[in-house]
């Protein structure tokens, strides 16, 4: 990664810095836009000197699970970043600036409907030798307004091919069919339910506010949503380059995904509009360790988790 400076901060100094930030009354009654450039002031900053290696294992991923309280942390976050602490799933990834662009013609409501400005965050679960990619938006609001959150995956089993596009992220995450997860995620399901259902997301929290901040009176959401990456950004899936490296190459104003739901789970695929990036992936501390993406809670009886 190329430096801009001598000695960077440590992941406590700039979460102290960002924490001023957020707290003034330029971010709390500003602009969602105005708000994205805050952020990205410090999310873009300190890019890592040299990327961290993607080596965390299911072993490691299993003793961070132990520690319930820690996870339930993803579900109680009240600002766009938190403390520094490493994620118990998707510890490392890159992010850039999005645009949500939403189509006109759907029944949808909230950002489905106005679309919105804000973030990816590309990452994997866990570390390269079981490589699975996931997705995490955060949508930015108008106003005194909280930013709304998207944390989606296509399945927990390692991905054979190197095409970090192959699977088309959704809400509704596949339960695993090979091992060791296959064997043991029956009691991780168990455990997890105590704080969520870990395979299935709500989309409501999107439908109930507009980008300017309005709330919604009928609100209207689907069930399912997908993101399908645009042809140009499928790589070689022999490639042995880091994913974060070859994101980093993505021009700025590339499609990122186009956006389909499904209205019910055995309705037609319906077009919700498309996912832009609007600046250079990068990959940083304050990405991976101090940005917040809050995580929805849903119930494991109202949302059964589907089978491969």
């Amino acid at each position: 990664m190329k430096p801009h400076h001598d000695k960077d901060p440590s992941a406590e100094e700039q979460y102290r810095a960002a924490l001023d930030a957020v707290r003034s009354p330029l971010f709390l009654d500003g602009l969602a836009t105005e708000k994205r450039e805050i952020l990205w002031t410090f999310i873009s900053r300190y890019p890592y000197r040299l990327l961290p290696p993607l080596d965390t294992t299911v072993l490691q991923l299993l003793i961070r699970l132990i520690n319930r309280p820690n996870l339930r942390k993803a579900f109680e976050i009240d600002e766009d970043i938190r403390p520094p602490r490493t994620k118990a799933f998707h510890p490392l990834g890159t992010v850039a600036k999005i645009r949500f662009e939403a189509a006109e013609d759907h029944p949808f409501t909230g950002i489905f409907a106005t679309g919105a400005v804000g973030f990816a965050r590309l990452s994997l679960a866990m570390g390269e030798a079981n490589f699975g990619p996931s997705t995490a938006f955060k949508f930015l609001i108008d106003g005194p307004n909280s930013a709304e959150n998207l944390v989606v995956d296509q399945s927990l089993d390692r991905q054979t091919s190197r095409d970090f596009f192959e699977r088309a992220p959704t809400n509704r995450t596949l339960w695993p069919t090979t091992y060791p997860l296959k064997l043991i995620w029956p009691v991780v399901q168990w455990w997890l339910s105590a704080i969520s259902n870990p395979l299935y997301q709500s989309l409501n929290h999107l439908a109930v506010i507009e980008s300017d901040g309005k709330k919604v009176d009928r609100v209207r959401a689907p069930e399912l949503i997908y993101f399908y990456a645009d042809d140009e950004l499928h790589n070689d899936p022999h490639t042995k380059q880091d994913f974060r490296e070859m994101l980093g190459e993505i021009p700025t104003g590339s499609v990122l995904y186009r956006v389909f739901c499904r209205p019910t789970e055995a309705s037609k695929q319906i077009y919700l509009g498309l996912i832009r990036t609007e600046s250079d992936f990068v990959a940083s501390v304050f990405g991976d360790r101090i940005l917040a993406l809050r995580h929805t809670e849903q119930s494991v009886n109202t949302a059964p988790a589907m089978r491969g």
